[in-house]
């Protein structure tokens, strides 16, 4: 075992945490300047190990705890060994296992008030550490482990007594001392112990004599009382048998008046439970009538009154569609009439036209023919004219040849201007056919935009889309109207139960005081105003339970102003309310801070058919139990007063019966009559309860329905734009259309106008044809003339043939003229006919079609449509208009249901009140034959109660007792008892304890007698104890002597090898001290210790201490210190500057033993020499700086440095 590590804080000079480490289990040195803390260092172990700071004040704490500045408030040393040997045996109460046990931590701290130990962190007592210490080899008795500067000195200049007394010490010889001094005063209590004893027991002697006499005369005493006793037990027995007796009828009889009440009870409970329905029908009827009355048939009225006059309006404008559709169809048909008349003549003319055109064609052909058969005469009449008289002009066949070449080319020139002509009029005659292609597809496309399948599928479906979101507007508009009547029928709700709230409010107000009601109502605003409602604040606590009805009076007797607590969360939310409340002067209120409200255990009778706890008939939200608890939890329910008071006083707790009667813990009974029939606060506080919540889910339902009808205002809006939007994309189409008929008539004009003209380009082109036929001939007959031989003259063909032409002409221009005329006529009829169809008729038919159409496509069709719809709005509003005369017919039914349910309830409750009133007065008539049962059995109990005293006072009693009377009269016992008590007054000075005194002084004089023995046996013990431990004494002191003096030539010869050195016990002569008694002769058979030692020859004479130098006589002090050591080993030695004043030659040998001695055990030294440092194992510096000491570990070569530094190095490290 040694010292492994050492922590220093906050003392002395040790202000900051200082830790030694590594401390060798051998041999270790500290170096370090004077003043710089090495003796601090050893104090600090001493301050933990040793008795040198025990019992500290505290001025003595304040000067161990570091000063300077930044001074702290306390101080601690920590010493940590190495136990891994075992020595220090760690008991099994400080719960350590065994792999702690290799190091042991003990730590001292001390503050200003506190002075403290613990081992491993454990807290211990200074005499468990003491204990703990001397298991491990710390002994008191020999302090010489930790040698301090001085000590040294002193045993080098103490005298041979005060060696004596150290040696004795070292021996124990103190401890025997001790205990012979306790052994003797041990001795001389025992004697006096002795001497009393005998004195009491003399007394005794005397005192029993005396009792012996007055024993006598108590015996007689006691057998008259014995006979008193057996008649008044016979006499109180007989009456309590007769009194029990009572009791018990008693008890049958409230028995039975209770058994038979119960059906009475029972059956008045029934009545209270079927007037409570009666009267909660009875509200709940005119609840229901007042709402049928003033909401649903005045709504319905209203309603009604609503529907007639949209259903007025509908028919109104249902007979205007109506005249309109009419009108409409009125011009259509005459329209259509006209149109078929005009559809007829147009028919007809074309008819005529189609009639003419074969004339015309026939005369046309004709004229042709003749006009060409004309012309061919002519021109062949010319020719045969021009060929006689132009050919007689010309005299030869050339002249003849150049004029008809001449011709030949101009008729050809003509023919080329023809053609050209032509081909300009057949171009020009494409591009008409081209433009009425054109034409025709455009008329095509606007045939398709007006009449095609996609414009009537789109305008079908744009019908169908504007007809069902018409039909969807309608049904949301009527939607939106049941839910504004949905509406005013909840507002009239809420108007209502704002009235019954006002109602039931001023009810529950009405039973509380009214600094009470106004500080509720401030509470509730507040609450409203701050947010706390539901999270912080919860109501008052009648708001917050539930129970059954049967224990409603139970809990209202119980509850009492407690029910208009309110519960918050905590007690800042109460403090915050609170606050309010005293601002605004609003009242008081009591606050049940559910965070300082205590769930405590509460221990109910076991037995559940006697009473049942109020609680279990309370359910409440489990975050409030401890509310409830607080109010309710102490309470049970009992059948009867008799029950609850026993109950109440066993088990602390209030007992209370079902009619309102209860019983404190101190047995005070509170009750009286109680009216069933008046409303409690908490029927008020229910029904204000039931109507803030049907307020409350009317106010959710009417939020709702603001809810519904936004989002069917929304939902309605949008189908009115939608409907908007399509019926805009309709009217778009449908004018499209218009623009595209009328568009469709002007393309149709210019076709018109585009045929006619080919037409006539067609005439003219045939014409030219004719005209180009005529000149191809006229160039072909003059070709041939050119070819003919040259003659003046017709032939005679010729000639007849011109006479033939001559004559032909005159009859073929008559015959054409004819035909003209008559063609022309034709002509003239057929253009008068088109005319009038193109300028006229089929305008005319065109329009009338095209008004027909549009009435038949969009007028009537769109008044068709508002017709149907409002025929189905009046067939809707009609329905309705039914459903609201069925729905009002049915509301007045049950009206009068209602009523006839009302005065049937009246009834009903009318009855139920005359049977309660009636079952009021047996239960009465009952309740004062069970009080007047009740009066009697407490007064027979209170005579039961007497009598039981009395035989209890009585005392124990002989078996005959119980019979030795039994057939004798009640007469005859009393006069026996009469004459009993005579004789007893004769005995009235007895001494009732002589008995009593003498067994008690008879024990007493036992007791005595054995203690005298005891005191006796304790005696001898102690004589021979004295006398073993004066042998002891001077046994352990010769022996510890002999040891001590060996250990000391040992030591000496090995500090000092060439001297030599014995230690010399001196007795006193005890021929001069015969006179001593045996404690003071073995105290002082012994004078001193005396040293004597050469230190220069093993066989010169020996010289005494105070013969010795001053460096000789360290070395003995050394020596003899060492000597006592190896008497008593400690487990480490701490010796500062134990070579202080030493020679070189005994430093050098004192480091070597040291050394030697350091295998065995730990060392730790300062010095201010070489000489340890050249054998130690480990080294430490301590320097001083700032006034603060710190110790590090260095090396041999730096302490060896250090201690050669001289007082350089001592001046710098100051």
């Amino acid at each position: 075992m040694y010292i492994k590590r050492i922590t220093i804080q906050g003392f002395k000079t040790y202000k900051n945490t200082t830790i030694i480490n590594n401390i060798s289990p051998h041999h270790n040195v500290l170096v370090g300047s004077n003043g710089s803390g090495k003796s601090n260092f050893f104090a600090a172990i001493r301050f933990v190990l040793s008795d040198d700071f025990d019992r500290l004040t505290r001025e003595e704490r304040i000067g161990l705890i570091h000063q300077g500045s930044g001074s702290v408030m306390s101080a601690y040393v920590e010493i940590v060994f190495d136990n891994s040997s075992g020595r220090i045996h760690i008991s099994s109460n400080t719960q350590l296992s065994k792999e702690s046990q290799d190091d042991v931590v003990i730590r001292r701290t001390i503050g200003l008030k506190k002075d403290e130990y613990s081992i491993n962190g454990k807290s211990k007592t200074k005499q468990e550490v003491k204990g703990l210490l001397e298991t491990a080899g710390f002994s008191t008795s020999n302090p010489y482990y930790i040698v301090p500067q001085g000590r040294i000195v002193a045993l080098t200049n103490a005298k041979d007594h005060q060696r004596l007394e150290l040696l004795k010490e070292v021996t124990g010889a103190n401890t025997f001392e001790k205990k012979l001094k306790d052994s003797l005063q041990t001795m001389d209590e025992t004697e006096v112990g002795r001497k009393r004893v005998a004195n009491e027991l003399k007394e005794l002697a005397s005192k029993l004599k005396d009792l012996e006499d007055e024993r006598e005369e108590l015996n007689k005493f006691q057998n008259l009382d014995r006979d008193r006793k057996c008649i008044e037990y016979t006499l109180y027995d007989r009456e309590l048998n007769e009194v029990t007796n009572q009791i018990e009828k008693l008890e049958s009889s409230y028995s039975y008046t209770v058994d038979s009440s119960a059906q009475y009870i029972s059956e008045l409970e029934k009545r209270e439970t079927l007037v409570r329905e009666i009267e909660v029908n009875l509200s709940n009827l005119d609840t229901a009538l007042k709402l049928k009355e003033t909401t649903d048939v005045l709504q319905l009225k209203s309603e009604k009154l609503e529907v007639a006059r949209e259903l007025a309006d509908l028919n109104v404008k249902k007979a205007d569609l109506e005249s309109q559709l009419t009108y409409i169809e009125k011009s259509n048909t005459q329209n259509v009439r006209l149109l078929t008349l005009l559809a007829s003549k147009i028919a007809e003319k074309k008819k005529t036209i189609d009639h003419l055109a074969p004339s015309y064609d026939e005369r046309l052909t004709n004229e042709t023919q003749l006009t060409n058969k004309i012309s061919k005469l002519q021109q062949r009449q010319s020719y045969l004219i021009t060929k006689r008289g132009r050919y007689a002009e010309f005299s030869d066949e050339e002249e003849r040849n150049a004029w008809i070449q001449s011709e030949i080319n101009t008729l050809r020139e003509k023919y080329d201007d023809i053609v050209k002509d032509k081909t300009e009029l057949e171009t020009e005659n494409e591009k008409f056919k081209g433009e009425l292609h054109r034409i025709d597809e455009v008329l095509e496309d606007l045939h398709d935009s007006i009449e095609g399948p996609h414009i009537t599928g789109e305008l079908e479906t744009l019908n169908k889309d504007i007809e069902n979101l018409r039909d969807k507007y309608y049904a949301k508009i009527d939607q939106r109207k049941e839910y504004w009547r949905e509406e005013q029928k909840y507002q009239t709700i809420l108007t209502s139960l704002d009235s019954d709230i006002e109602r039931a409010q001023r009810s529950v107000n009405e039973s509380m005081d009214r600094n009470l009601a106004n500080g509720l109502q401030a509470v509730k605003k507040i609450s409203e105003r701050l947010n706390l409602n539901g999270t912080s604040v919860f109501g008052t606590l009648g708001e917050l339970i539930q129970y059954n009805e049967k224990y409603k009076t139970c809990v209202e007797t119980i509850g009492g102003n407690s029910l208009f607590h309110v519960v918050v969360d905590n007690e800042d939310t109460a403090s915050i309310l609170m606050g309010e409340l005293v601002k605004s002067r609003a009242g008081r209120v009591t606050f049940m801070p559910l965070n300082r409200l205590n769930n405590e255990y509460i221990s109910y009778p076991p037995d559940e058919e006697l009473s049942v706890p109020l609680m279990k008939k309370i359910h409440c939200d489990s975050d409030y139990i401890n509310a409830v608890k607080q109010v309710f939890g102490k309470v049970i329910v009992v059948k009867d007063l008799t029950s609850g008071v026993r109950l109440a006083k066993q088990y602390k707790l209030t007992a209370i019966t079902l009619d309102g009667d209860k019983a404190d813990k101190k047995g005070v009974l509170t009750g009286g009559f109680n009216d069933k029939h008046k409303q409690t606060r908490l029927t008020s506080m229910k029904e204000l309860k039931v109507k803030r919540k049907d307020y409350e889910v009317a106010q959710s339902k009417l939020a709702e329905l603001a809810d519904t009808l936004k989002k069917t205002d929304d939902e309605t809006d949008q189908i009115n734009g939608e409907l908007k939007t399509k019926t805009l994309t309709k009217e778009t189409m449908l004018i499209d259309i218009e623009r595209y008929r009328s568009k469709s008539n002007k393309v149709k004009s210019q076709r018109y106008i585009l045929e006619e003209k080919s037409k006539r380009l067609v005439i003219k082109i045939e014409k030219l044809n004719t005209t180009m036929l005529e000149v191809s001939q006229k160039i072909t007959r003059l070709e041939n003339d050119m070819n003919q031989t040259f003659k003046t003259e017709l032939t005679d063909d010729e000639t007849t043939e011109l006479n033939q032409i001559n004559n032909e002409l005159p009859k073929l221009d008559s015959e054409l003229n004819k035909v003209t005329a008559s063609l022309s006529d034709i002509q003239v009829k057929i253009e008068s006919i088109k005319s009038e169809l193109q300028s006229k008729l089929e305008p005319q038919y065109s329009n009338l079609q095209k008004s027909v159409d549009f009435a038949d496509d969009f007028e009537v069709n769109k008044l068709k449509q508002r017709l149907k719809r409002v025929e189905l709005e009046i067939s809707t509003i009609s329905e309705r208009e039914q459903r609201l005369d069925l729905q009002l017919h049915s509301i007045l039914e049950e009206i009068d249901e209602l009523k006839a349910e009302k005065v049937t309830n009246q009834k009903t409750l009318e009855r139920a009140n005359s049977q309660q009133r009636l079952l009021i007065k047996k239960l009465e008539d009952y309740q004062k034959t069970a009080e007047t049962c009740m009066i009697k059995k407490t007064n027979f109990s209170s005579r039961r109660d007497v009598l039981q005293n009395k035989l209890r006072e009585l005392g124990f009693l002989p078996e005959d007792s119980f019979t030795k009377y039994e057939n004798a009269t009640t007469e005859e016992l009393v006069q026996k008892l009469n004459r009993v008590t005579r004789n007893l007054g004769k005995y009235r000075n007895v001494n009732k304890r002589a008995g009593e005194s003498f067994n008690k002084f008879l024990n007493k004089k036992q007791e005595l007698q054995e203690k005298a023995k005891e005191l006796d046996q304790s005696r001898d013990s102690i004589v021979e104890l004295i006398d073993t431990l004066k042998h002891q004494k001077v046994t352990a002191i010769e022996a510890t002597f002999k040891k001590v003096a060996e250990n000391f030539t040992e030591m000496f010869e090995k500090l000092v090898p060439r001297g030599t050195g014995k230690l010399i016990i001196r007795k006193k002569d005890m021929d001069n001290d015969s006179n001593m008694s045996d404690d003071e002769s073995v105290d002082n058979i012994y004078e001193g210790v005396a040293i004597q030692v050469s230190f220069n020859s093993k066989e010169d004479e020996q010289l005494h201490v105070s013969q010795l130098s001053g460096g000789q006589k360290t070395v003995c002090a050394i020596a003899l210190i060492l000597a006592m050591q190896k008497v008593d080993p400690a487990p480490f030695y701490l010796f500062d500057e134990i070579d202080a004043a030493l020679d070189k030659q005994y430093r050098t040998s004192v480091a070597a033993t040291i050394k030697e001695l350091s295998q065995n055990a730990q060392f730790i030294c300062t010095t201010f020499r070489t000489d340890m440092l050249y054998v130690a194992d480990t080294f430490y510096r301590v320097k001083f700086e700032n006034k603060l000491s710190t110790i590090a570990e260095v090396d041999r070569e730096n302490a060896i440095d250090f201690i050669r530094g001289g007082n350089d190095n001592l001046i710098n490290d100051i």
